[in-house]
């Protein structure tokens, strides 16, 4: 968010922005050093825990573009840019990390990207429609998966592959990291609680989190009834509760869109109940997330496969290292506050495309 014409920065959503900052750096570096990760229900944990990073990032943004356009009459023409932008830092990425993405793969920096392209398109509609819009796109997805024949399971080679029918936009639509079915409607939820915010109304926000676990733990329980033997493709990839998001299923999509908006909830709590300053350490990491991501993937990953310690550390190494690299990116953003995130990826972002005004 940010620059925001007579609307602070709110620091409770900076802080749990931080917060995905510190899931997405624990659970990458154990993933990339550790090489008995699965011996360590330590190491596990950091990686579920972890997963819930993409899913913040992009409700964050949708929350946060929802933020910036209203009330702004350039909105729409800011969004455009700033997702072109975004959408520029994340094919950056694919050929700066080579040793995990290909050119035309579609990560998380892209799907944000496209969202907010996409706000001009979408921010028009009703609540009713948004929410009706984001059960259609979960619907589709099931669907769409199915029709492709999309593996049940996608690893990194099939989700950099663009050698199939579609190519890229089999990519960015369906089988990437974290393609548009179903991760808009995450992105969608966002903006839907973006304009709570607005209103202050944000005990909606938790009722809706609240509604979206209760539908996943439904949704989910149909795969153990006798009416689930009955139903095949594309019903398991609706009804099947998979603790993975290669590829989303129906039911993983509606609990982690209901723990994005719990979290939200939370931090908007906090933020009235505390003061977070802006030198929160966790203020810090979310107001340079974007920096993080880019530096740590071409950094630590690249390095590690590059230099050859690709999973080759101990229990104990890798949860040293795993420490020390997120105390870095942490003072290195504190310190870095100082001169207003001067030249990183926000800065750019904002050099290039424009300030809200």
């Amino acid at each position: 968010m940010g620059d925001r014409k007579g609307r602070s920065r709110i620091t409770g959503i900076d802080a749990l922005r931080g917060v995905a900052v510190l899931c997405m750096l624990t659970q990458h570096v154990v993933f990339w050093l550790s090489a008995e990760r699965h011996n360590s229900p330590a190491m596990m944990l950091a990686g579920a825990v972890g997963g819930l990073a993409a899913p913040l990032f992009i409700v964050l943004a949708g929350l946060g573009a929802t933020l910036t356009v209203t009330g702004n009459k350039n909105g729409n023409f800011l969004m455009v840019r700033r997702g072109l932008v975004i959408l520029g830092f994340g094919y950056l990425l694919n050929l700066l990390a080579p040793n995990w993405f290909a050119p035309g793969s579609w990560y998380v920096l892209h799907m944000i990207g496209f969202g907010i392209f996409s706000v001009p398109l979408i921010a028009w509609a009703s609540d009713r429609t948004l929410i009706a819009v984001i059960f259609m796109v979960i619907t589709a997805t099931a669907c769409l998966q199915s029709y492709l024949d999309t593996p049940l399971v996608l690893n990194n080679a099939l989700m950099v592959n663009t050698s199939l029918t579609g190519g890229i936009f089999r990519l960015a639509l369906l089988e990437g990291f974290f393609p548009i079915f179903p991760w808009i409607a995450f992105f969608i939820a966002g903006m839907l609680a973006g304009r709570r915010i607005i209103d202050r109304s944000h005990g909606s926000i938790l009722r809706t989190g609240l509604v979206f676990l209760e539908l996943s733990v439904i949704v989910s329980g149909v795969y153990y009834t006798d009416l689930f033997t009955t139903l095949g493709d594309p019903a398991v990839r609706f009804f099947k509760p998979v603790p993975s998001f290669y590829p989303a299923f129906a039911p993983i999509s509606l609990f982690l869109i209901s723990v994005a908006l719990i979290f939200v909830t939370t931090f908007m709590a906090l933020n009235r109940a505390v003061a977070i300053t802006s030198d929160n350490v966790l203020v810090c990491l979310g107001r340079s997330s974007m920096t993080i991501l880019l530096v740590h993937i071409i950094v630590v990953r690249e390095s590690a496969v590059r230099l050859g310690f690709w999973r080759s550390f101990s229990i104990e190494e890798t949860a040293l290292i795993t420490a020390l690299i997120v105390i870095f990116f942490a003072a290195a953003a504190r310190l870095w506050r100082k001169v207003d995130y001067r030249f990183g990826a926000e800065w750019t972002l904002r050099a290039i495309s424009g300030k809200t005004s």
